[in-house]
């Protein structure tokens, strides 16, 4: 019985030893990338700077990244993909200033007049999405189910108990809340920007289709669909138009 109690003892050792040892070297890997971009962003050599974050972005998604790497397009003078990746940071990290400022910065030096924020009713109800992305409201979630079913197992532990009852109420009412709210978020739709010099946006995903309307470098835009197939978009801009763009004219994450 020991001996098999050991046995499990030393998976587990090995299994953790080699789970540390792989994670270690991930964080080595990520540091050594972002010594090298910075080296390369220093000295002026954007495309190699460009080309290291966004081998750490493999493995490292966040706000602080694709902020960085906007900046190295930026200087690359790739106005397009420099705002889409600002646009993906933002969508990251909303509270971040300096991302807000780059931001503005870029889109006051396009030639389209465009928002970067397309604000619905519902939105506005769950008005605490605009302050947290979906990993963070995932987690959220997470923790409001984890309460509300201790809530029920110390309810029916405790039946004639008053408080308990009003716990859970309050729970079951805050996940229903929240559990829309996820919803909502996870489906609000994603911003890009065009990479082209000048785009023409189709009535429908067919290079023969009419043109609805241009856009230039650097257009904000929402992804509303995606037909791989035949490698089109359908995007929506701030002010409500709608149309479809050939997938390399975006920059999408």
């Amino acid at each position: 019985m020991i001996s098999r109690y050991l046995k499990y003892v030393s998976v587990f050792i090995v299994s953790f030893s080699i789970s540390t040892l792989l994670s270690s070297g991930l964080v080595f890997s990520q540091e050594s990338l972002q010594k090298e971009f910075e080296k390369s962003y220093d000295s002026s050599d954007y495309k190699n700077a460009i080309i290291f974050m966004e081998q750490k972005i493999q493995n490292e998604k966040n706000g602080t990244n694709y902020y960085n790497l906007g900046n190295a397009y930026y200087k690359n003078h790739e106005l397009g993909k420099a705002f889409a990746s600002y646009l993906k940071a933002r969508e990251l990290a909303p509270l971040d200033s300096s991302i807000k400022a780059n931001i503005n910065f870029i889109k006051d030096r396009l030639v389209d007049s465009l928002e970067t924020e397309y604000v619905t009713t519902t939105d506005m109800f769950f008005f605490w999405n605009f302050f947290i992305n979906k990993k963070t409201s995932w987690f959220i979630l997470t923790i409001l189910l984890a309460c509300f079913f201790i809530s029920i197992l110390v309810l029916v532990l405790k039946q004639q108990k008053r408080t308990p009852r009003i716990i859970t109420t309050v729970l079951f009412i805050l996940n229903v809340i929240w559990s829309i709210s996820f919803v909502v978020k996870y489906n609000q739709m994603s911003w890009t920007a065009v990479i082209g010099e000048t785009v023409e946006v189709k009535s429908s995903p067919n290079s023969e289709s009419s043109s609805l309307f241009s856009l230039h470098e650097g257009a904000p835009v929402m992804i509303q669909d995606k037909l791989y197939e035949g490698n089109w978009y359908k995007i929506k801009l701030s002010d409500g138009k709608e149309g479809w763009i050939q997938k390399d004219e975006l920059w999408v994450y």
